[in-house]
């Protein structure tokens, strides 16, 4: 239900805002909007991260070919890792204190107050996957593989919905196309994006469907004999390919008919 007002809201617009900020701006929102679902303090940690990311694009740009631009390359990118690192180190304590940094915004806030604070501790999901695409911005804007661009662009690319959803991590030369303006949806694209859209469905509500019951193997297997727990894992292992393909194809084959220059991996 959350995400039908985005439906409503996002395919349209994108449709009459060809091109410029305002595009940039609809890209942000949602990416925005999707984080929020989950907890309005993620959504902030991910803006804040990526407006890092912005400030860092230029100064790369700017020493990329100089002989300072390793040095600054590699201090962008350490302040870029460092987050995730101190995840995985202390992974209790940085949780804890990014919960408690995160909320400190809403305390100013009387209507979300109640909803933010009820919410359950978030971890830093997306981080990881937040942060290679970053490092990956970073280093070819130094190299001169791609150009210095806006801090618009850089948040359209880091929050973009798409890949909130469903992944994968994907570099900004995949999405640069839909980021720029409508990829036209010709005879060859639609047909593709249907049958994607066809083949996501017969996964998810065929396969994966009656490979269900493949689960329940992880509660009743000390009552099955070994052989009966190795058929139950083996049945859960394509449960859950199809499953994850068959929701892959829908998000794929839907951005290729709403107009999004998705690149299937």
């Amino acid at each position: 239900a959350s995400l039908i007002p985005l439906l409503i809201v996002l395919v349209p617009a994108l449709v009459l805002v060809r091109a410029g900020a305002a595009r940039q701006a609809i890209f942000i929102v949602a990416g925005l909007y999707l984080l929020a679902l989950i907890a309005p303090r993620l959504a902030l940690v991910h803006l804040v991260m990526w407006l890092v990311v912005a400030a860092l694009v230029p100064l790369v740009a700017a020493t990329g070919e100089r002989r300072a631009g390793v040095p600054v390359l590699f201090g962008a990118l350490a302040v870029v890792v460092a987050p995730m690192v101190a995840w995985k180190l202390w992974p209790n304590d940085f949780v804890v204190t990014l919960n408690v940094w995160a909320n400190q915004p809403f305390r100013w806030l009387s209507t979300p107050r109640a909803i933010e604070f009820n919410a359950p501790i978030v971890t830093a999901i997306g981080i990881s996957f937040s942060t290679f695409r970053a490092a990956d911005l970073l280093i070819k804007t130094s190299l001169g593989l791609l150009p210095r661009h806006s801090p618009g662009r850089v948040l359209a690319y880091g929050l973009f919905p798409p890949l909130q959803v469903v992944g994968p991590i994907a570099s900004y030369d995949e999405v640069a196309k839909t980021l720029a303006g409508p990829v036209r949806v010709d005879r060859d694209r639609a047909l593709r994006g249907g049958l994607l859209l066809l083949s996501g469905l017969v996964k998810v509500f065929v396969f994966a469907y009656l490979l269900s019951w493949s689960a329940d193997i992880f509660e009743l297997y000390p009552d099955n004999s070994a052989w009966r727990v190795w058929v139950g894992l083996l049945a859960f292992t394509m449960f859950f390919y199809v499953n994850f393909a068959g929701y892959s194809d829908l998000a794929i084959g839907a951005g290729v008919r709403l107009r999004l220059a998705l690149r299937p991996v």
